[in-house]
């Protein structure tokens, strides 16, 4: 046991210093199942082992600043067994059937990283057979309830795979308290059953839950992706000496340059930079050279960004994009309007309202 808790520490501080920015969950369902063991030790002198499957279900309704918390529920069956040379039966495999609900709370470390307990309570329905699956004596003659409640309690670590598909694994003791586990009550301690567990989960969208705020497929405004495609071909024409109609060229960069100028002008761009970096203490993030997106380490001065504005009520905030001069203007024009479009989809992802975001 030592050695997982060793290895999920690792494995938690490998994962955090690569990626600090997390992906909102709130309002999503996911659904799952897991396979696992069970180790059981009762008054049978053997340590048992058995097999366990799970069906899962879990829905976030709360994630704020890397905590999340939500429901989950499970259902499963697994064996319990053991074996002593001392007792007639010398082995026993007793079903498990359960069913849990309760609350789940999880910190991310990361996109790809959550450590996470649940707590909840549990049904729980046993059944103490022999090796041919006949039950065994006190559970023949009913002399104790095979039915009982307790307490659901599980630690477990989540991994991201994919955008929607998520790994995880977990410890979860199912009996603590009942000594009939093995059909017989003797001995100074009760009966203890510890489940391993190891699955997948798939996130979507709950039907019934608010609509995400987060588009990842979020258009551009008009006529940027028709930009993008002249850019190209106006800087392929002019790095290359060919007999291009330099007259084409040039009506293709005026369409170019009316484009540009139903946005706001420089001046008016740059009062507003200087106005809001004053107030946000410069709130400034710098992108690697010619990318639409942020170095791991700029993520830090995001993040802070993001609790100054959602700490601030009935605000609004403009996003700027900006890029050097190196490249054409048509080229570093659309590639500032794109950065832009970045920082406006990591604050909806992280719950900002897009009303209160203005490009």
């Amino acid at each position: 046991m030592r050695y997982i808790f060793l290895l999920i520490i690792f494995l938690t501080t490998v994962i955090t210093a690569q990626d600090k920015h997390t992906l909102s969950q709130s309002g999503k369902f996911s659904i799952g199942g897991d396979v696992g063991l069970t180790f059981t030790a009762s008054d049978y002198e053997s340590l048992g082992a058995g097999v366990i499957l799970r069906g899962v279900g879990n829905y976030i309704l709360i994630d704020r600043n890397q905590h999340m918390i939500g429901l989950r529920g499970y259902g499963g069956y697994g064996i319990s067994s053991g074996s002593d040379n001392r007792f007639t039966p010398g082995e026993f495999s007793t079903d498990l059937y359960m069913l849990a609900a309760g609350g789940t709370y999880s910190y991310s470390f990361s996109e790809n990283i959550s450590p996470f307990i649940f707590l909840g309570l549990r049904f729980l329905h046993f059944s103490p057979k022999d090796t041919d699956g006949n039950s065994l004596p006190n559970n023949a003659a009913n002399s104790y309830d095979k039915n009982i409640f307790n307490l659901a309690i599980e630690f477990g670590i989540k991994f991201r795979l994919s955008e929607n598909l998520f790994g995880y694994g977990s410890i979860n003791p199912i009996s603590l308290t009942n000594d009939y586990i093995d059909d017989r009550a003797s001995g100074d301690a009760k009966d203890l059953v510890v489940a391993l567990h190891f699955g997948l989960l798939y996130s979507f969208n709950a039907p019934w839950s608010k609509e995400s705020k987060y588009d990842a497929d979020e258009q551009l405004p008009s006529g940027v992706e028709d930009r993008e495609a002249k850019e190209e071909k106006l800087i392929e024409e002019e790095s290359v000496e060919t007999e291009v109609d330099k007259e084409v060229i040039d009506e293709e960069k005026e369409e170019l340059t009316e484009i540009d100028e139903t946005s706001e002008t420089a001046d008016e761009m740059t009062n507003i930079v200087t106005e809001l970096s004053g107030k946000l203490n410069t709130g400034v993030v710098n992108f690697d050279y010619g990318s639409t997106e942020l170095n791991r380490m700029e993520y830090v001065e995001l993040d802070r960004l993001y609790n100054i504005i959602a700490n601030s009520e009935n605000s609004q905030w403009r996003i700027i994009g900006y890029t050097d001069n190196v490249e054409p203007r048509e080229v570093h024009q659309s590639l500032a309007i794109q950065r832009a479009y970045f920082v406006l989809r990591y604050f909806m992802s992280k719950g900002i309202e897009r009303e209160d975001l203005i490009l």
